[in-house]
């Protein structure tokens, strides 16, 4: 039974990956046309990009999934034939498959669970470090930043662990204009204030010069640290 749910699975992720993939696109269509934190428009095609490497990665997670299911299928018929014909060896071949299934499950968990932390910090690092070379704050049409602005409005959440990343390089884009026409230099990336509207402008202005925790997301916690939680 885990073996054909495992390759219905496997085959809708693969061949349904396509429908999958126009579904989210186009639930995400809205947001697309909006404002995410920068003052430029995030566009349909960026948000396809993303979701079109990850449909890759689907479709791979669909073959290997119907290759699973269709190995745990082959091995139920292995042990039925052999209950049914009272096959030692057709049953010794079942057994030996099982156990050699329960042994890898139980090393890939323990792996799991002993490299969790490594892992963890290893993807922080890599995106601490994509974060330093590819976000450029407001004004922007750098696809990553686009992104990592809706997340961060989103979650909500700042930076990576925390916000303090933002302090830590100077080649995004901090010139912010207040209301009033005077020219200032953002403490935190405008997607890490409390936002308000399809605009993605800040709700309370003082956050892009004077952030707390009543104006800003900068205490909600690091977008990798929920996300990866």
């Amino acid at each position: 039974t885990i073996g054909v749910v495992l390759a219905i699975i496997g085959c809708i992720l693969h061949w349904g990956g396509n429908l999958v993939f126009q579904l989210l696109s186009a639930a995400l269509s809205n947001i697309g046309s909006s404002q995410i934190g920068s003052s430029t428009p995030l566009s349909f095609s960026d948000l396809q990009k993303v979701l079109g490497t990850w449909s890759v990665y689907v479709s791979y997670a669909g073959i290997a999934l119907l290759a699973v299911g269709l190995f745990l299928v082959a091995t139920g018929i292995i042990g039925a034939i052999g209950a049914c014909c009272n096959s030692k060896l057709l049953i010794i071949v079942y057994i030996v498959i099982m156990a050699v299934l329960a042994l890898a499950c139980a090393g890939l968990a323990a792996g799991y669970i002993i490299n969790k932390n490594l892992m963890r910090t290893e993807g922080a690092k890599q995106m601490t470090t994509l974060v330093k070379s590819e976000y450029k704050g407001r004004g922007s049409a750098n696809e990553f930043t686009n992104i990592l602005d809706l997340i961060q409005a989103r979650v909500p959440c700042c930076g990576v662990d925390n916000y303090t990343i933002y302090h830590e390089f100077n080649t995004w884009n901090s010139t912010y204009q207040l209301k009033n026409g005077t020219y200032i230099d953002e403490v935190l990336p405008e997607s890490c204030c409390k936002i308000s509207g399809a605009t993605f402008e800040p709700t309370y202005e003082n956050c892009t010069y004077s952030p707390d925790s009543q104006n800003s997301n900068m205490y909600e916690g690091g977008c990798y640290t929920k996300l990866a939680a």
